[in-house]
């Protein structure tokens, strides 16, 4: 299939083997369960086959990220992927090791994460969104100004210092310095070179970190030692579920304006092949496909009397989303006499039997409330079996 999809000019062989493929997929066999019309079906899996293009992906690499624009939808041709969403996870840190959390989930790229997390901690600690990049710099900066303005200059924490940042060899010095410092014998002419380039160093870094104009208010806890901790809501990733070969997802953020990607989608396996279909063939064949069926499941929602005094509008921006549409098989007990309710059914297709103990009075009674309550009453017959009430409704 990968190298049918890859193939430049395609025959119509190869088409219908594309097709073929598509139509089993799982949003297609979610759309034939809607009752989408045979024709509906051809034509959305004849656009799809037309316009499909096919993405390769190593493993941990990110599809897209919750928060992120709405781009492209997938099929998943070979591999796996796995689904994560928010959550909120409560710690207790000291207001160091929340910058410092703060700061990993930066470096991470996780902006939507990043900013649900300050806001959500902004009344116990002051800081921005725009000051987590600073974050590092800063504290190299005030631990490295500590051990320069010692007494005397400890040369082998500073070294220490610029390998634990990532600072050094590589950026701030040169090999015949590196040569130096790991020299086991050291002379006062190596030690006066050494400590010329610290000075010259801190001096331009102490420039540069006041010419960024910091707030050190804001990160006064690198400069002391805090014992003392707070409880911290940090935005995290949750591993949901994985999705494997013939699994499609993305249509979350594209099936309405404006919405944005509402999970994060990490590969699981190395050679992880997806189809990829654009946002604008998406909307042109599935959504237009979609919305009709949603208008004709409220249409259906709406023709019940307990929303007979709602609008369209009104009931398809506040009601219809709290709707599930499931398939029952025969046989299937939807619910027990006495149990506690949690939910209502509207039968959209076939027949239910409800089963009641009560006498044939009682009976008689609830007939009749139903009847009043609507007119055109979904109870189409009953009977007495073994002494119980057995209603079948339509």
């Amino acid at each position: 299939m990968i190298d049918i999809i890859n193939k430049k000019t395609k025959s119509s062989k190869d088409l219908f083997i594309i097709q073929t493929y598509l139509s089993r997929s799982d949003l297609i066999v979610k759309l034939k369960k809607s009752l989408t019309e045979e024709t509906s079906i051809n034509k959305i899996v004849s656009a799809l086959s037309n316009n499909i293009s096919i993405k390769e992906y190593s493993k941990d690499k990110a599809i897209y990220k919750i928060g992120d624009q709405e781009d492209n939808f997938y099929f998943i041709l070979k591999g796996k992927v796995k689904i994560f969403k928010p959550v909120f996870v409560e710690y207790t840190l000291s207001h160091r090791e929340y910058l410092e959390k703060l700061y990993s989930i930066y470096i991470k790229k996780e902006t939507f994460l990043l900013n649900k997390t300050i806001a959500e901690n902004s009344s116990i600690y002051n800081i921005e969104i725009n000051d987590i990049p600073k974050i590092k710099e800063i504290q190299f900066y005030i631990e490295y100004k500590k051990l320069y303005v010692a007494e005397k200059i400890n040369m082998k924490a500073i070294i220490d210092l610029f390998r634990a940042y990532d600072r050094y060899p590589e950026n701030e010095f040169d090999t015949d310095f590196d040569n130096i410092i790991n020299s086991e014998k050291h002379d006062s002419m190596a030690y006066s070179l050494i400590e010329s380039m610290v000075k010259n160093h801190f001096e331009e870094l102490e420039e540069r970190t006041l010419r960024a104009g910091v707030d050190f208010k804001k990160f006064k806890c690198f400069e002391v030692n805090e014992s003392r901790k707070k409880q911290i809501f940090i935005y995290e990733n949750q591993y949901i579920e994985s999705l494997d070969t013939g699994k499609s997802f993305g249509e979350y953020a594209l099936d309405k304006k404006g919405k944005v990607r509402n999970a994060t989608i990490i590969v699981e396996e190395d050679y992880t092949y997806l189809a990829v279909i654009k946002l604008n063939v998406y909307k042109e064949y599935i959504l237009v496909e979609k919305e009709r069926l949603t208008h004709k499941e409220i249409q259906f929602l709406m023709d019940n009397f307990f929303f007979k005094n709602v609008k369209y509008k009104a009931f398809s921006s506040t009601y219809y989303f709290n709707f599930k549409f499931d398939e029952y098989q025969k046989d299937t007990i939807l619910f027990k006499e006495n149990e506690p309710v949690d939910c209502i059914y509207f039968i959209k297709e076939g027949e239910v039997e409800l089963t009641i103990n009560k006498n044939i009075i009682e009976i008689q009674k609830l007939i009749n409330s139903f009847v009043m309550l609507d007119k055109n009453s979904l109870i189409k017959d009953y009977t007495s079996v073994n002494g119980m009430i057995v209603i079948y409704v339509i």
